[in-house]
């Protein structure tokens, strides 16, 4: 099994990620919130190694609860550059707080 199906198993019954997700917006700033398909071939580790390579704090990386969207939170000043940083690397994205332009 791999890390990230491990981790969807587990997220199902899971309400203390969404807790500490909730928590660390407040600690962190203002979040802008993101959704890329789940089944989309990027994972929770992926999306999280691309931004902090990029200097980008992700956070409340989490399944929806029909396990269909992956949503996560970066600091709301990093948004376009998130949304830039996706695009590049051709994460299809479900959410971004930035508009499409």
């Amino acid at each position: 099994m791999t890390e990230d199906l491990l981790l969807d198993i587990g997220s199902a019954f899971d309400w203390i990620t969404p807790i500490i997700a909730l928590i660390q917006d407040f600690r962190y700033g203002p979040p802008a919130d993101f959704g890329i398909p789940s089944g989309a071939g990027w994972g929770r580790g992926d999306i999280k190694r691309l931004l902090k390579k990029y200097g980008v704090r992700v956070w409340g990386l989490m399944l929806t609860i029909d396990g269909e969207m992956l949503m996560f939170s970066v600091p709301a000043s990093k948004a376009k550059w998130v949304y830039y940083l996706l695009q590049r690397e051709g994460v299809p994205l479900l959410y971004s707080p930035v508009e499409n332009t």
